[in-house]
């Protein structure tokens, strides 16, 4: 009898100690990829603003799928980059009635380096990227502005870029 309750306390104690290993994530954040996020400013007020006649998406992205469409009131954007890539180019479609039959639109080259990272052992590895340069049209873009701490783009939820558009 000694021996089948030394077992049970014996499996007690591992089911506790497999259950606190297991679900103990406390080192990583819920966010495990490096995705920069461009927050949407005017260049003529300098404040915070929601475009809703934008359509935002990867040039020779795969699957051409929209990360922003039009008649979602956005403040800010995510902007994919790929491992295996240099650099990422995407396009702002400007679809406002106004501008709409004219075709007006900006493109933004973001260059980055591809740094592997280990977080954790909960978390494993990601990439993070260091932007080196960014290049873009000005049709209503009218700048843009690297905001992340030492330009390196992290798994981190804080914008890593600001876009400067013509607008009130």
């Amino acid at each position: 009898m000694k021996s089948a309750l030394k077992i049970f306390i014996a499996g007690l104690a591992v089911s506790a100690v497999a259950a606190f290993w297991s679900c103990n994530n406390s080192g990583c954040n819920d966010n495990r990829s490096s995705v920069p996020i461009a927050q949407f400013y005017s260049s003529l007020t300098g404040k915070s603003v929601a475009l809703d006649s934008l359509q935002i998406g990867g040039v020779n992205a795969p699957g051409d799928s929209l990360l922003l469409n039009v008649g979602t009131a956005a403040t800010e954007v995510y902007l994919p980059l790929r491992a295996n890539q240099p650099d990422a180019t995407f396009f702002i479609d400007y679809k406002y009635k106004e501008l709409a039959e004219y075709g007006v639109s900006d493109q933004v080259r973001i260059s980055y380096e591809t740094i592997p990272y280990f977080a954790s052992e909960e978390c494993g590895a990601m990439y993070r990227y260091r932007i080196t340069s960014i290049v873009h049209t000005n049709q209503l873009l009218d700048s843009v502005a690297v905001v992340a701490a030492d330009s390196m783009v992290t798994n981190l939820n804080v914008p890593s870029l600001t876009f400067y558009f013509r607008a009130q």
